[in-house]
């Protein structure tokens, strides 16, 4: 069976500090948003270039970061978030989880399902901006697993598990081993050793082009696209892949497909997140506030 491309479009505003503040702390609650962050990563390119040091990207990340205003003219991204190594209880979910290899689909739109999810699909995460369907994640299925404490483990355990309703059941996706031809999970990202370098998030108008949802065989688009939309690719998905790669690359863009979050387990200290997510197990139901519970 032809693996599917999933849109998912998530909520595309740009997350803000507060005017003359240069720290943002977890939300108590309300929608999610994007950020425009720097972190240590891995970048690959289809040419076969590679390297490894500072990038930055667009990304979902409801952690505790500090803020470094750009020119008054750079719009977008305004702000350069850097996440904060001590990042304390965590209130809101983060979905997709980038730094985790091959990234984690927690329990954004899963409700939504239909037709159930294969290995090999293509999950966009996304945002309708100006007219334009914008991406910020791609994230390939590899697996689904039972969402228990210590199945995916480090930072995520800390500062995802905890915010999600259980059971639930994530998907992990497939990082990148060594092969272009064969999808693999990615952000687009640029270098940033020598300094800042915004971007906004690339446009797939284009690409949307070379889909058929599956439901009525209409092309979707910015308008249409508002729900998780199961599509098939027109033309194969050898050949759409190569696109998304090329459409990403073409935008001056590296695939980044590592991400370290720099927090230590000494930074981490969460008797009280311990407690929680075993007595969240054991019952079926998490002790968080309802609007961390679902991710869109």
């Amino acid at each position: 069976m032809d693996s599917h491309i999933i849109l998912l479009p998530h909520p595309g505003p740009e997350r803000l500090p507060r005017q003359g503040t240069n720290r943002m702390e977890w939300p108590s609650c309300g929608p999610h948003a994007r950020k425009y962050l720097r972190a240590i990563g891995e970048w690959k390119l289809s040419t076969g270039a590679s390297g490894s040091g500072w990038l930055e990207f667009w990304a979902e990340y409801e952690g505790p970061t500090f803020c470094e205003e750009l020119p008054p003219n750079t719009v977008p991204p305004r702000v350069v978030h850097i996440i904060d190594p001590k990042p304390g209880t965590p209130t809101m979910n983060t979905d997709p989880w980038i730094f985790h290899r091959g990234f984690v689909w927690s329990v954004c739109r899963h409700s939504s399902i239909r037709p159930e999810i294969q290995q090999g699909d293509i999950v966009l995460f996304g945002s309708t901006l100006g007219g334009y369907w914008v991406l910020d994640t791609v994230l390939v299925i590899d697996r689904r697993i039972n969402g228990m404490r210590g199945q995916i483990g480090g930072v995520y355990d800390h500062l995802v598990f905890p915010t999600v309703e259980c059971p639930f059941r994530p998907f992990i996706g497939k990082p990148f081993w060594n092969n272009f031809h064969i999808p693999f999970s990615f952000v687009p990202a640029k270098p940033a050793d020598n300094g800042h370098q915004p971007f906004p998030r690339p446009s797939m108008n284009r690409l949307l082009s070379m889909l058929e949802k599956i439901s009525d065989r209409n092309q979707p688009s910015p308008n249409n696209a508002q729900a998780l939309v199961f599509c098939r690719a027109v033309d194969g998905l050898e050949s759409f892949w190569g696109e998304l790669i090329s459409e990403v690359e073409s935008a001056g863009l590296v695939l980044g497909t590592v991400f370290q979050h720099p927090s230590s387990p000494e930074h981490l200290s969460d008797d009280t997140n311990m407690t929680t997510t075993t007595q969240c197990i054991q019952s079926n139901s998490c002790r968080t506030n309802k609007c961390s519970r679902t991710s869109v």
